[in-house]
């Protein structure tokens, strides 16, 4: 499940990134710097990420009686196994968040400035 949410974020981001072009080039151009760039992909990526988190923690909290039944030896409202697990599904989101990011930067505002899109 965790690899078909990396790859689902990588997949939104990447067409957004691509629908988004004619806006990156004009930024360029206007002056925005490479980081800003990244900053404004990154961003969004990361609100994904993390409202997701924050959904998951609650359905998680929500039916804690239910997973109580499958763990041994850990509560099912455990805050340290939730916040683990939690902290661990957005570094692992990093990297799909990154990549796109990073294609964001290296789009040249000339030719998305004359791109159909």
């Amino acid at each position: 499940a965790l690899t078909v949410s990396v790859f689902g974020l990588l997949a939104v981001l990447s067409t957004s990134v691509s629908q988004r072009t004619t806006e990156i080039g004009i930024r360029q151009a206007l002056g925005a710097s490479l980081a800003e760039i990244l900053r404004l992909v990154s961003r969004q990526g990361l609100v994904l990420v993390l409202t997701g988190a924050v959904i998951g923690l609650g359905l998680a909290l929500a039916s804690a009686s239910w997973i109580a039944s499958l763990l041994h030896g850990v509560a099912a409202n455990d805050p340290l196994t939730l916040l683990v697990a939690a902290g661990g599904s957005i570094l692992i989101a990093l990297p799909a968040i990154l990549v796109p990011a990073r294609r964001a930067t290296a789009i040249a505002p000339a030719v998305a400035l004359r791109s159909d899109a």
